[in-house]
């Protein structure tokens, strides 16, 4: 014991000697060339015009706020190989000054739209070009002294609701220690296409009720959400608790999805599949109608959406592995994918 005492006593003496600049060395580290790049990002769908929006790259260690828009590009939009409609800017600009922020930060919606024709000047505005299913659609813009880029997608056709069934009659009650939460049952009917190919949906939920906000007897027509709970298995799992039992395991619980969920058909492969969700219900107000939309997303948009919203969720934590989202833009930056939508209503 008495052998391994002096060494140690050595080493604490050692540690104390040192100035603190011997903990503090700097390590010069030579980061890559960061030339900006053309960043580009397009999710176009059939019911909508092409919109593009077009920005420089920052560097990775800019303190900048905001981007700078590409408003002098040159793009070149194909249809299966040939060339089609072209492209107008429409770009505006809004400033906020923030107090905690060191210079205005500007918002810089960079918006480029496609026409079948060029817009002419003192006249109206020519009809926009929308997307169509089916067809490999491509981007190749360039613009002064940035590399030019080229990009590539596959619009896939809309799957249908084959049924939207919903039950008033059947409404869930759930007695919490303030107050009551309702919930509506609904099943969603979805035929997945027998192709043998990878499929990718979202999926949203909107509820619209009548709504008397002022005791006037005059009845608004209100959405009250863009939301659902559900504990199929095709969705995505969050820690969330279960809205209906809270003792109920944790594989049966159910998770609250905002906006459009995704999801792929990899357990319904060319099967016809029902989703049994709930959307919010409140006591007093007159169901009006519920709204679900199906979008059927090619493999580009799923990856960046997917990517994206695992980014989010990382946010700025330390221990957490990073996340890089999905790019698809050669010698650039940025997302050129599509969806195509299918709506059905109920009304009451």
């Amino acid at each position: 014991m008495k052998n391994l005492l002096f060494p140690f006593l050595a080493a604490c003496l050692w540690l104390t000697a040192c100035s603190e600049d011997f903990f503090e060395t700097t390590i010069p580290i030579e980061l890559p060339n960061q030339e900006p790049k053309i960043t580009l990002n397009c999710l176009a769908n059939e019911q909508e015009p092409f919109r593009l929006s077009l920005t420089e790259s920052k560097g990775l260690l800019s303190e900048e706020y905001g981007f700078n828009p590409i408003r002098n590009a040159t793009i070149e939009l194909l249809a299966d190989g040939t060339p089609v409609g072209s492209f107008s800017y429409h770009g505006r600009e809004m400033v906020y000054e923030e107090t905690y922020m060191p210079e205005p930060y500007t918002f810089i919606d960079s918006a480029y739209y496609s026409f079948v024709t060029p817009p002419q000047v003192g006249q109206a505005l020519p009809p926009y070009f929308v997307a169509q299913p089916n067809v490999t659609y491509t981007l190749k813009v360039s613009a002064p002294n940035l590399e030019s880029v080229e990009t590539s997608m596959h619009l896939p056709a809309a799957v249908a609701i084959q049924d939207l069934s919903v039950y008033p009659d059947a409404i869930v009650e759930v007695q919490n220690i303030d107050y009551t939460q309702y919930f509506l049952p609904i099943d969603v009917t979805i035929n997945d296409p027998n192709d043998g190919e990878e499929h990718y949906y979202s999926l949203q939920i909107e509820p619209y009720n009548l709504v008397d906000y002022d005791g006037s007897g005059v009845l608004d027509t209100i959405r009250m959400c863009n939301c659902f709970h559900s504990n199929e298995v095709v969705f995505p799992k969050s820690n969330e608790s279960d809205p209906f039992d809270s003792s109920s395991p944790a594989d049966q619980s159910y998770t609250y999805y905002y906006d459009e969920t995704l999801f792929s058909n990899q357990l319904f492969k060319g099967e016809t599949v029902t989703l049994r969700v709930y959307t919010d219900f409140y006591e007093g107000q007159e169901l009006l109608r519920i709204k679900a939309t199906l979008s059927t997303l090619n493999k580009e948009t799923y990856n960046y959406l997917r990517s994206r919203t695992l980014q989010q969720n990382v946010g700025e934590n330390p221990f957490a592995e990073p996340v890089s989202v999905y790019n698809n833009v050669t010698n650039g930056f940025g997302i050129f994918g599509g969806s195509s939508k299918y709506v059905k209503v109920v009304d009451f």
